[in-house]
């Protein structure tokens, strides 16, 4: 039998939290606004849920802001509004957007949801060397690559990357370029998980060390 706080703190896992937040000086100008107060899924509450959670709804706040180039890893849901609003630029004439979410099915099998794992501090200067490249090879605006960790439902994203520039084809080509980097560099693994709770370890046919080792 569990114990009454025990019992407590299940009912908080279950429930909506309301936070407010305080924005002061760079952040402050960077949002555009001085207070607010976000809403994080029920599930467990922790200090890196809930920055995952603010970093998915105000990334240029973002300690992963770095010039025009935005890199985050989170385990907060995507906000693809507002991802789309930061690359947004009065040079650009086209925005390319690329979002990868779970599907549904693999091989005649029901997929219920995806896991995912990274060696964060890696991946963070894997995706960050990422825009400097994508940099040298198009005239980019502003770009923005978004991954999420943890659990990913059926039909939501777990992935974003938005590039923009002054032609939609470089933007286009930027885009493509990027999520196959993204899939075949990044210290970022996922997993498979089936109707019947088996469940895979998944590898990209684009990743280079597997590639190196049937080599």
């Amino acid at each position: 039998m569990r114990s009454q706080g025990n019992q407590q703190l299940a009912l908080m896992e279950l429930e909506e939290v309301t936070v407010t937040l305080l924005f002061f000086a760079k952040s402050r100008e960077l949002i555009g606004e001085s207070q607010t107060s976000v809403s994080v899924p029920s599930g467990p509450v922790s200090g890196a849920r809930l920055w995952g959670h603010i970093l998915s709804l105000y990334p240029s706040g973002g300690m992963a802001r770095e010039g025009d180039d935005l890199v985050v890893i989170s385990p907060g849901p995507i906000s693809q509004q507002n991802i789309v609003e930061f690359v947004t630029n009065p040079s650009a004439g086209g925005i390319a957007v690329f979002i990868g979410t779970t599907r549904d099915n693999f091989k005649g099998k029901k997929v219920v949801r995806l896991e995912y794992e990274a060696y964060t501090s890696m991946a963070m200067k894997q995706l960050q060397e990422l825009c400097s490249d994508v940099r040298s090879k198009w005239p980019v605006c502003k770009m923005a690559i978004v991954h999420r960790t943890g659990v990913v439902p059926v039909c939501e994203a777990s992935v974003m990357i938005a590039v923009s520039t002054e032609h939609r084809k470089e933007a286009l080509e930027a885009v493509s370029y990027a999520i196959d980097q993204v899939k075949s560099t990044a210290t970022i693994w996922k997993k498979e998980v089936y109707e019947d709770e088996a469940e895979q370890w998944k590898e990209n046919k684009e990743c280079l060390w597997l590639q190196e080792n049937v080599s």
